[in-house]
């Protein structure tokens, strides 16, 4: 029966190793080559038994440039093992990036009597990393460049603009005033979008405080709730029944809220409720402070995942920079944002911030 389970678990061990994507090696102590998983024909481009004849194949194959680093360290793994990245030139000329861990093992005794290690192919993962790295340095290439541009446009037009509100001192027709009017209203809409672009396209710098959440909500109420937007609607806040205590960057916390808020009110039709919500969540046994905008309107499914992106908007006047800005500021609070939205239940917006200190307090209150 012993012998039995024995051949069970080796066979067991064989079919994990013969199915691996990497390559699995166990030689003995003394450098004589034991076992050897079939992945190694498919990265080394060699056959199994050109191993078994001569371990050095192994070696031989690693890169030149590579070699006087690496194979030290191969030789120091019977005393504390090596993790190593390496290229291999293969016989058809490719060359790959290897990760190689190895490990001595030991008997009872306390002895080395064998080593091993799993070796990988990493050459398409490190080439996504390089793409991922190259991709980032274009962005904020892009990124330098579009605020340049911003800063270029928006002194010429702060000249037009004074030019045109020179214009409305003047005796003008009707249809000239029409025409005046609808420049002034394009020209401040052309300025408002250069801001948005601008802010963001620059870095996400925070000058970051410890402030209580509840306290920053509520000192917006006033300009909340006489914003153009808000003024046929009911923006409703609910403090949360205690003190949350988050680091930020207090402008643009302010910032998120006004962009969140004047969103939900521009959403549903006058005499709606927009609530403005405080909670904690523990989530994840961490606990979160966690900002939520209602609005009962709904958005369809097949939108919600677009919303935060760049320039998508479904508003015929908006620039779709709103969002996407809200989401950027969160990401650098170390924050999350979701959006959900139902016919049911209506659309939230929620924002989780990680909490400095919850301390116990009253007792939430529907303003």
């Amino acid at each position: 029966q012993t012998e039995q389970a024995l051949r069970q678990s080796e066979e067991q061990l064989r079919q994990i190793a013969e199915n691996m994507s990497q390559v699995l090696w166990m030689c003995s102590a003394d450098d004589k080559p034991i076992y050897l998983s079939p992945a190694f024909e498919r990265v080394w481009g060699l056959p199994c038994s050109d191993w078994y004849a001569d371990i050095k194949v192994w070696d031989r194959a690693i890169h030149p440039d590579d070699q006087e680093r690496v194979l030290p360290a191969m030789r120091g793994v019977i005393d504390r093992g090596f993790d190593e990245d390496y290229r291999i030139i293969r016989p058809d000329g490719a060359v790959r990036i290897i990760r190689d861990r190895g490990f001595p093992i030991r008997n009872e005794a306390g002895d080395v009597y064998r080593v091993a290690g799993i070796a990988e192919d990493i050459t398409e993962r490190r080439q996504e990393q390089q793409n991922t790295l190259a991709a980032i340095e274009r962005l904020a290439e892009v990124g330098e460049l579009t605020a340049m541009i911003v800063h270029e446009v928006r002194n010429p037009l702060t000249t037009v603009m004074m030019g045109l509100e020179s214009f409305r001192r003047l005796d003008l027709t009707d249809a000239s005033k029409q025409r005046l009017e609808l420049a002034l209203e394009e020209a401040q809409r052309l300025r408002s979008l250069l801001n948005e672009i601008l802010l963001y396209a620059k870095p996400q710098t925070l000058e970051q405080t410890e402030l209580e959440l509840n306290t920053l909500i509520a000192s917006l109420l006033e300009s909340l709730r006489t914003m153009p937007s808000a003024l046929q609607r009911r923006v409703r806040w609910q403090p949360a029944s205690q003190p949350v205590r988050v680091r930020g960057d207090v402008d643009k916390l302010k910032q998120v809220v006004i962009n969140l808020v004047n969103n939900a009110c521009e959403a549903v039709a006058p005499k709606s409720a927009v609530t403005c919500r405080v909670t904690v969540s523990t989530d994840g046994g961490h606990p979160h402070a966690c900002l939520s905008v209602h609005n009962p309107g709904a958005i369809p499914a097949e939108i919600v995942p677009e919303l935060t992106k760049p320039f998508y908007t479904t508003k015929s006047s908006g620039t779709g920079l709103g969002l996407a800005i809200v989401k950027r500021i969160v990401d650098a609070h170390q924050g999350e944002l979701a959006i959900a939205s139902s016919e049911e239940e209506g659309t939230t917006v929620l924002v989780r911030l990680p909490v400095v200190l919850v301390a116990q307090s009253s007792a939430p209150d529907i303003k």
